[in-house]
């Protein structure tokens, strides 16, 4: 029996006690506890809402949560390389918020974070990695793992299904089909331009939406007993929402709604990669 909304800090927390007592023995064996690093550029809502629930996370592991943080206008793209440098020589881990502003190159910036720091998977180098080693690697594209480990607890088979990608993102999109063709499981990119959306959406037996945009997706454009998984983010009204109306819950049998649902997960899988990171550099 399916729980309607998922719960994502239930699984969170799951997470999080699997893994304080790897964190508490790595402090012991180097004298030290675990720290990440976090560039931020500018003000965001959504941003800031992440980043303080990334913050809360490393206070109850015992980590040293350094953040840098930027005006659009006070540093340039490559002074923001150097600085990511830098911090490499005494962090554990990574973090490069996005959005970053537009007149940077996202993908140089990213690229610029050593590949044994890197806890988003954002490097293309790291990502590469990913895609070689498939299924034997244990640092992981977080959002991703996150919607993988919904699926899991709710025991849905994937095997069979028509599968919906709303959106084809860096965050969401990109290593979710990643992940599916690692799986050999078939899926469909659902995309700006994509011409039948109505018949993709009234098919599709799970939806996973990471576009950004309120509530795009609303129950008369769904079948009956549809899995929903909502990573996309944005505000309305001063409110951080997602891609999926709350009024389709009727319509599902389990809906990951944004927020309370992908969100907690990831961030417990950025520190769970933190984790298997610094056993790999130990």
């Amino acid at each position: 029996m399916y729980e309607k909304f998922v719960d994502g800090k239930k699984i969170r927390d799951f997470i999080l006690k699997k893994i304080k007592p790897e964190f508490d023995e790595i402090k012991k064996r180097r004298n030290k506890v675990a720290n990440i690093s976090i560039f931020v550029i500018g003000e965001n809502k959504v941003t800031d809402s992440f980043i303080k629930r990334k913050r809360l996370v490393a206070k109850n592991l015992e980590i040293d949560f350094m953040e840098f943080r930027y005006g659009e206008n006070d540093i340039t793209e490559k002074e923001l390389i150097k600085k990511i440098q830098e911090v490499s020589d005494i962090t554990d881990g990574i973090i490069v918020q996005l959005p970053l502003p537009l007149n940077f190159n996202t993908q140089k910036v990213l690229n610029s974070i050593p590949v044994n720091l890197d806890v988003d998977l954002l490097n293309e180098d790291t990502l590469n990695y990913f895609l070689e080693e498939q299924k034997q690697v244990d640092i992981l594209p977080p959002v991703s793992s996150a919607i993988y480990e919904i699926l899991k607890a709710n025991k849905f088979n994937l095997k069979n299904k028509n599968i919906l990608l709303v959106g084809y993102g860096k965050l969401v999109g990109q290593p979710m089909s990643l992940l599916f063709d690692n799986l050999d499981i078939k899926y469909v990119i659902l995309r700006s331009k994509t011409l039948n959306k109505n018949e993709l959406y009234k098919k599709a037996d799970l939806i996973i939406s990471g576009v950004g945009i309120p509530e795009l997706i609303k129950p008369e454009m769904l079948k009956d007993k549809v899995a929903l998984i909502d990573a996309g983010t944005s505000t309305a009204n001063q409110k951080i929402v997602g891609d999926i109306s709350l009024n389709c819950i009727d319509k599902s049998i389990f809906f990951s709604k944004t927020p309370g649902g992908v969100g907690p997960i990831t961030i417990a899988i950025i520190y769970k990669n933190l984790l298997n990171l610094i056993k790999k550099n130990i």
